[in-house]
C-alpha cells in the first residue's frame, strides 16, 4: 500500500509538470518592442526561469540515481531535456516507489510540482488582452493581439504580438477608440465585434449586478455609460480566470 501511495504521488507531480511546464516560458512579444519593461516583469521573468532550472536539476538528480542503480545504458533522456525527464522517471515510478530514496523524491518532485502550478497560473494572468492593433501595413489592417502586463509598476506600455507596435494604454486607447464610451444597449454589440462572443442579456444583467462591468458616467440625457476599455479589461480577466 505505501509503494502504490508513493508511486501515485510520483506520478501525480510528475504530470502537473509536464502539464504546466510551457507556462514558465515568458510569452513573446513577436519582435522587438524598443521598449524596457519594468523591474517587475523582469522579476517575473526571472522567477520562472530560475524554478525551471531548479526543476530540471532535481528531475536529472534522481532519472540519473536511477540510472546508475539499474546500470541502464538505452533509451536515456538528455540532461537538458525536463519533459524526457519526466518521461523517463515516469517509467520507472512503479520500481522507484519501492527504492529507500524514492519517498523523499516524492516528496521534493511534489513540492516543485506546487511550485510549477502556482507559478504558472500567475503568469498566464499577468498579460491581458486589451485589444486588436488597427496599425496599417501595405493596405491591411494589422489585427493582432494587443497584450499588456498590468501587475507591473509602472505598467508595462501595450504591444502587438504580430507587428510589435509600442504604445501607452492612452495611445491605444486612441487607436481603438476604446476611449469613447458604450450605453447599455450597446454593451452586447461592442462584447460581440471585441471578443467574437455572444453574450445574453440575462447574463449581462447579472454582471452589472455583481459590478464585473461597472459603470463610468452618463450622458446629456442621464443614460449610463460604460467605458469600453474597463469592458475589455474586466472580461479578459474574467474569461482568462475561468
Amino acid at each position: 500500500m505505501e509503494l502504490a501511495v508513493t508511486e501515485r504521488a510520483l506520478m501525480t507531480a510528475l504530470n502537473t509538470i509536464r502539464e504546466h511546464w510551457d507556462a514558465l516560458i515568458e510569452p513573446t512579444s513577436g519582435g522587438d518592442s524598443g521598449g524596457a519593461k519594468s523591474s517587475d516583469s523582469i522579476t517575473g521573468l526571472d522567477r520562472r526561469v530560475s524554478l525551471r532550472h531548479e526543476v530540471n536539476l532535481c528531475l536529472n538528480g534522481w532519472s540519473r540515481l536511477i540510472v546508475e542503480e539499474r546500470e541502464l545504458t538505452d533509451g536515456l533522456p538528455l540532461g537538458t531535456d525536463t519533459i524526457g525527464l519526466v518521461e523517463f522517471l515516469e517509467r520507472w515510478a512503479r520500481w522507484f516507489s519501492g527504492h529507500e530514496a524514492g519517498e523523499d523524491a516524492a516528496a521534493e518532485i511534489e513540492q516543485f510540482a506546487k511550485d510549477v502550478r502556482k507559478t504558472a497560473v500567475a503568469s498566464r494572468v499577468e498579460w491581458v488582452h486589451i485589444g486588436y492593433c488597427t496599425s496599417i501595413d501595405d493596405g491591411l489592417v494589422c489585427w493582432g493581439d494587443v497584450k499588456a502586463w498590468p501587475n507591473a509598476e509602472p505598467a508595462l506600455a501595450p504591444f502587438c504580438q504580430r507587428c510589435g507596435r509600442v504604445e501607452y494604454v492612452d495611445g491605444w486607447e486612441r487607436a481603438m477608440k476604446l476611449g469613447q464610451p458604450v450605453t447599455h444597449e450597446k454593451i452586447l454589440e461592442f462584447i460581440r465585434e471585441e471578443f467574437g462572443r455572444e453574450v445574453t442579456r440575462a447574463t449581462l444583467r447579472t454582471w452589472l449586478h455583481r459590478k464585473v462591468i461597472n459603470v463610468s458616467g452618463a450622458d446629456a440625457d442621464g443614460n449610463a455609460l460604460y467605458d469600453k476599455g474597463a469592458i475589455v479589461y474586466a472580461l479578459t480577466r474574467k474569461w482568462h480566470a475561468a
